[in-house]
């Protein structure tokens, strides 16, 4: 079954079944790809740019040492343009990982905002107790650079 969500208008998240439909990915602009997980492969090698990230979906598996790096291909894609599909072997946890790091750093987003926000976009998104455990660890490190607020604002507008 091929999984295909949004999560913003340069950033789409699926399962490695979409990886291997080429004109499902042409047809949403689809320019970058970012595999997270060793057991994939680089279907399209002369359509699509890739960067593959070598991690096992195991709660003591430190995907965090990649959480940088993932965050500059997906804004280095934005920046020129282009639209980047994130995918892992089945769209659940090591590609909602690392979806969930870019969305806490790039629009300074708590865990549980991003968490809830890319719910809403991909509702299978389910990221192992290991890694919602990295990412918490992420959100102390962004509050500590100002990157985060330390304030959660729950403001209303009229």
């Amino acid at each position: 079954m091929y999984t295909i969500d949004r999560v913003k208008d340069h950033l789409f998240i699926g399962n490695a079944s979409t990886s291997c439909n080429r004109d499902l990915l042409k047809s949403h602009h689809i320019s970058h790809i970012l595999l997270v997980g060793q057991e994939l492969y680089e279907h399209h090698k002369l359509d699509f740019v890739y960067k593959k990230i070598n991690v096992k979906d195991l709660y003591e598996e430190n995907i965090s040492q990649y959480f940088q790096e993932c965050i500059d291909y997906i804004e280095n894609a934005r920046k020129a343009k282009s639209k980047v599909f994130v995918h892992c072997a089945m769209g659940i946890s090591r590609s909602t990982t690392i979806v969930l790091a870019y969305l806490m750093k790039t629009y300074k987003m708590t865990f549980k905002k991003a968490l809830a926000f890319l719910v809403r976009k991909h509702p299978e998104t389910n990221p192992n107790i290991g890694f919602v455990k990295q990412l918490k660890e992420f959100e102390e490190t962004l509050k500590r650079e100002d990157i985060i607020s330390t304030i959660d604002c729950r403001c209303t507008i009229y």
